[in-house]
């Protein structure tokens, strides 16, 4: 499977894909240059880059059951629009108190780490099942390529405006693909509820072996025993 043709598939969830791979790589890799850069001691650095990590296993089960049960397009959409205002919120919460910094932080890290899963989850639902395989291993390539530009871009926009200018680049990022997704529903019908996957939150670096176990499982589930399959010569011989 090739990248074009897994964008011709489904556009938003490559462009989703690589979207996070940008600000994921921002974010990790600049956090706590950032943090430095407001004023923050080691221990606050820290705590500044945990507090994502915390509050996204709190968040990931409600986004998962909300992707199974509406639109996935439409939760993916309206998500990434939510991050891009959370990304401002933390713009403004850099003039405030460290209390609300961190959870600013918290809220914008909880809900942008699942992006990726939901733009795999948008994308396997168009895509068949002897596909995921294959396609996995483009879109961590994808994401990789997105996780290798965005630190430098943030970090260039960074030198020449000053530490606001990560929070802002991140806003930015998230609102062109909330845009996309939103060009996106009026180029196509949405798909029905019976035709989606399921949500499961996945790293870049789990995503072909995620894959492998998805088509393992539909291969298993749809092997079926026929009745002149059993040995029915084990059956004890009751007319004795």
């Amino acid at each position: 499977v090739s990248v074009m043709e897994l964008f011709r598939a489904s556009p938003l969830g490559l462009i989703g894909c690589f979207g996070s791979g940008l600000a994921q790589g921002a974010f990790f890799s600049l956090a706590a240059v950032y943090a430095t850069l407001i004023g923050y001691n080691v221990a606050s650095t820290a705590l500044f880059l945990a507090l994502p990590l915390f509050c996204v296993i709190l968040v990931q089960f409600p986004i998962g059951a909300l992707s199974d049960r509406f639109d996935r397009r439409v939760v993916l959409t309206a998500l990434t629009l939510v991050v891009a205002g959370m990304a401002l919120a933390n713009v403004f919460a850099s003039f405030g108190p460290v209390l609300f910094q961190l959870i600013a932080v918290a809220v914008f890290g909880g809900l942008m780490i699942p992006l990726y899963s939901l733009s795999i989850a948008h994308m396997n639902d168009y895509i068949a099942t002897d596909q995921m395989l294959g396609a996995s291993s483009k879109m961590v390539l994808v994401y990789g390529v997105g996780s290798a530009i965005g630190p430098l871009m943030v970090g260039g926009v960074m030198h020449g405006v000053g530490e606001l200018g990560f929070f802002w680049c991140l806003s930015v990022v998230h609102l062109i693909v909330g845009l996309f997704g939103l060009y996106r529903m009026t180029r196509r019908d949405s798909m029905s509820l019976e035709e989606q996957g399921g949500f499961v939150l996945v790293a870049p670096r789990a995503t072909p072996i995620a894959a492998g176990v998805a088509m393992q499982m539909v291969e298993e589930s749809s092997e079926i025993v026929e009745p002149e399959e059993i040995d029915v010569g084990l059956q004890p011989d009751l007319s004795e």
